[in-house]
């Protein structure tokens, strides 16, 4: 209400995560839409990567493949530019999520093993690397691989003591 720009980007991460979580879509998508004007008008890129990820997410959610994958790919290179290492990571995460559920599957795997291979991560981020491995896996008919995958990740899952990455785990394991 002040016209301070940075502050009114301060509050889309909240506001469009609330949003997101309350079902409403489309004001998640106008509030990161707008993230992305303000961070992009005030030069500050790592923030206008978190905002074009996000919308990207919602994207993905909604099924929409491409619109998804073009604006992970604008969040990975404004990212990678900035040397924005978590805005890279969640864009590269968005990306083969996005690949796997669109069915190019080698996408998926080379874009997951980069992640392992040459990025820092979390339990939480090896977690959901394995689970997606595994899901990949299970998709090209490879049970024993997928197996391992899921089961690597549910001891991620269980190190971690979130019940939504346990499910998520034995989601995989059951398939």
């Amino acid at each position: 209400e002040l016209g301070d720009g940075w502050g009114a980007l301060q509050s889309v991460p909240v506001l469009a995560a609330l949003a997101e979580i309350e079902g409403d879509y489309a004001d998640a998508v106008a509030r990161q839409t707008e993230g992305a004007r303000l961070a992009e008008e005030l030069g500050l890129a790592a923030e206008a990567s978190n905002c074009l990820g996000g919308l990207g997410r919602l994207a993905l959610l909604a099924g929409d493949w491409e619109r998804a994958r073009l604006l992970h790919e604008r969040a990975l290179r404004t990212a990678a530019e900035h040397g924005h290492l978590y805005g890279e990571v969640f864009a590269l995460m968005g990306l083969a999520l996005g690949a796997r559920r669109s069915g190019d599957l080698d996408d998926a795997e080379r874009r997951l093993r980069a992640m392992l291979d040459d990025y820092p991560s979390s339990t939480a981020g090896k977690h959901l690397i394995e689970v997606e491995l595994g899901f990949v896996a299970e998709l090209r008919g490879l049970p024993a691989r997928a197996a391992a995958h899921q089961a690597r990740g549910l001891a991620h899952a269980r190190r971690l003591d979130e019940p939504r990455a346990v499910a998520l785990s034995l989601e995989g394991t059951a398939g």
